[in-house]
């Protein structure tokens, strides 16, 4: 974070388990949208993230496929490595 978005860190509310109510859903969406006021809200991931977590992947060599809300191949490298411009690629640093 310290590259991308200094400051970031302090910024970001503590990690908790993903299951943990976080609080109440804002008014905006209670007087918008007909919400519930009583509508909690919920941590959680995406399924590519939690699909990646669960598998382990992040060593050379390990791959993983996740077919879903959008298909993605994943897989642990040592580097950078230049792709093709039609290919998208997102380096983290796990």
């Amino acid at each position: 974070m310290k590259a991308t978005a200094p400051g970031l860190a302090e910024r970001l509310p503590a990690i908790v388990p993903s299951h943990s109510v976080i609080g109440s859903v804002a008014s905006y969406f209670v007087d918008t949208f007909g919400f519930s006021a009583e509508c909690r809200v919920v941590a959680w991931s995406g399924d590519n993230p939690c699909s990646l977590a669960g598998l382990g992947i992040g060593q050379p060599g390990d791959v993983g496929v996740s077919l879903g809300t959008s298909d993605t191949v994943r897989g642990g490298v040592r580097g950078a490595y230049q792709l093709a411009s039609d290919v998208h690629s997102c380096a983290a640093c796990t």
